[in-house]
């Protein structure tokens, strides 16, 4: 029975054109270093100051950076190639956070200049990658293609962070200079990791692209709604890059227990992701997106009523599951509405800056409402109840997703 399975999924995974095998591959260095790159970075962040308000302005800072990037990968297509901007801007993470753990203390002003920093960072490697995702995929390819790429990422989830959260506190003394001494040898690591993956990519045969603008210069109404989309879903999406990893740290303990929560909810949200994809079509895409809302509200909910190790477990658990599904259902969605909306494919470029610029423009006002209502409330409370808050508010995305229709 697994034999033949597996059989299946390979013969299915042969089937796609020989670039998109060769993107998926390389995704898997991403994926390897993405929980020092995103979540332990948080985690290195906390423990060196303990300040929500500045690891939010952090993370708002690298939303920032994000949507920057995007507008200045633009002007460098024109110079340089596709592949190789991938490559740079996937090296250039590890870079960042290697500087970063070699700080002796962070306050505001390296929160927000590495914020920044990585964030651009981050930017050139996504705006890139979007690009090639576009490149080498089309409809029901595309919805197969996506899901994979959610379920490799996750898979490896599942073994990174448990890994890297026991390395970085097994043995310790609690001294602070023997973590932070870690930190900086895995930073190395996961560099030579993104290497072998950029190495890869350039080595590998890419069109190039250079984009005939960079900015939208007038908005379509489907592409209107479709900024609204992408804004409402930056609200909620924002938050979730940092949230639970500080819920963890307030509620269960240090690196190992975030390494540990994180490594179980990824692993039953890789199991419940093979399902979905393996039979998501085009015409259920809002029903996965649903499920996704629901699992975050479902969770929030319960870290709401038990603000305890055990509503932190749920909680990461279903927000983890959530914000998966819905990458997995709004980003085929958006995808065929630029395909819908451009006049040909030298147009995608303005497209993919908008869609980024919007997203990070719900990210940063995801922020914003965590900033306040910290200040006005404080940690406990906003770590409590921000994320029911902003689940709630994404829910509206299912009255959006009917409209995103090239006549709707």
């Amino acid at each position: 029975m697994l034999m033949s399975v597996l059989r299946g999924e390979r013969e299915r995974f042969a089937s796609l054109p020989e670039p998109a095998r060769s993107l998926l591959v390389s995704f898997i260095a991403f994926g390897v270093a993405a929980p020092l790159l995103t979540l332990f970075t948080n985690a290195f962040l906390w423990r060196q100051s303990q300040d929500l308000v500045l690891v939010t302005l952090f993370n708002g800072a690298w939303m920032a950076g994000v949507a920057l990037s995007f507008i200045l990968n633009g002007y460098l297509l024109r110079a340089m190639q596709l592949s190789w901007l991938y490559a740079i801007g996937l090296v250039i993470q590890s870079v960042s956070c290697l500087l970063l753990f070699g700080l002796q203390s962070v306050g505001l002003v390296e929160m927000l200049t590495f914020g920044v920093i990585s964030g651009l960072a981050a930017g050139i490697y996504w705006s890139n990658r979007n690009l090639l995702i576009l490149q080498v995929t089309e409809g029901e390819g595309r919805n197969y293609f996506c899901g994979l790429e959610s379920a490799i990422g996750t898979l490896l989830a599942v073994l990174s962070p448990f890994v890297l959260g026991l390395f970085l506190e097994l043995g310790l003394s609690g001294n602070h200079t023997e973590v932070f001494e870690r930190y900086r040898l895995l930073a190395f690591v996961t560099l030579a990791v993104q290497l072998v993956g950029a190495w890869y990519i350039v080595r590998s045969g890419f069109d190039d692209y250079s984009p005939r603008t960079i900015l939208m210069r007038r908005a379509s109404a489907l592409w209107t709604r479709a900024r609204i989309f992408m804004a409402v879903k930056g609200i909620a999406e924002g938050s979730g890059m940092f949230i639970p990893t500080l819920i963890i740290l307030r509620l269960v303990g240090q690196e190992a227990a975030v390494g540990l929560t994180q490594s179980l909810s990824m692993l039953f949200t890789g199991v419940a992701l093979y399902v979905v994809a393996a039979r998501m079509k085009v015409a259920n895409r809002g029903s996965v997106l649903g499920w996704g809302i629901s699992a975050m509200v479902m969770g929030a909910l319960t870290l709401s009523v038990s603000y305890s190790h055990v509503g932190a477990l749920v909680y990461l658990i279903l927000e983890t599951l959530g914000v998966q599904l819905l990458w997995i259902a709004a980003n085929p969605i958006i995808f065929d509405v630029i395909n819908a909306d451009q006049e040909d494919s030298s147009g995608q470029y303005p497209y993919i800056v908008d869609r980024e610029l919007f997203l990070n423009l719900g990210r940063i006002v995801g922020v914003g409402a965590v900033v306040t209502l910290s200040a006005l409330t404080g940690p406990d409370v906003t770590l409590r109840t921000a994320p029911l808050i902003l689940a709630i508010g994404t829910s509206t995305l299912l009255f959006l997703v009917p409209r995103l229709r090239e006549n709707g």
